[in-house]
């Protein structure tokens, strides 16, 4: 059975480095300390940061919140775009994504990977819901993932997708 653990060892997995930040367990569910996000690591020498959703379901819409839930997750990653962009550093470029897995068929799963500046647009915008043609236009042309995807689709198959090296 595939879930988001998957979904995040499959970014974890493609990048030159990646870390995946533990989730909480039943000890420290209930502590203050929220995860800020779900993994962060690099990729040709960017800074890449992530969130993911997996959905086992197709869908022709997504609401905002099934798709923005974690609020302070997303914001996380909005702030350290807008961070990046506003003080001069080492390096200027980063790279937050939100990646959305959603099951199509018994063995394809559809790829979105929604970067700033659309990520922080979709977020603060007033829809109540997304289809997913307005999402796959956003997600169109992200490059972090699509080496593993079929071109025309963003499908990847599930075996691949739990073992994307091998």
């Amino acid at each position: 059975m595939l879930s988001e653990k998957e979904c995040n060892k499959f970014i974890k997995d493609i990048l030159d480095w990646g870390y995946k930040i533990p989730d909480s367990d039943s000890r420290t569910k209930n502590t203050v300390i929220k995860r800020c996000f779900d993994g962060f690591g690099v990729a040709e020498g960017i800074p890449i940061y992530w969130e993911s959703k997996y959905f086992s379901e197709p869908k022709k819409t997504i609401s905002h919140k099934e798709l923005f839930g974690r609020k302070h997750q997303v914001e996380n990653l909005i702030s350290i775009y807008d961070s990046f962009r506003k003080k001069p550093s080492i390096t200027t470029n980063c790279l937050t994504i939100y990646c959305v897995f959603m099951r199509v068929e018994a063995r394809k799963v559809k790829v979105f990977t929604i970067s700033n500046p659309w990520l922080k647009d979709m977020y603060f915008s007033n829809k109540k819901s997304y289809s997913i043609e307005e999402i796959t236009e956003v997600s169109r042309g992200s490059t972090i993932l699509s080496t593993n995807l079929e071109a025309d689709t963003n499908e990847i198959d599930i075996w691949k997708l739990l073992d994307p090296r091998g």
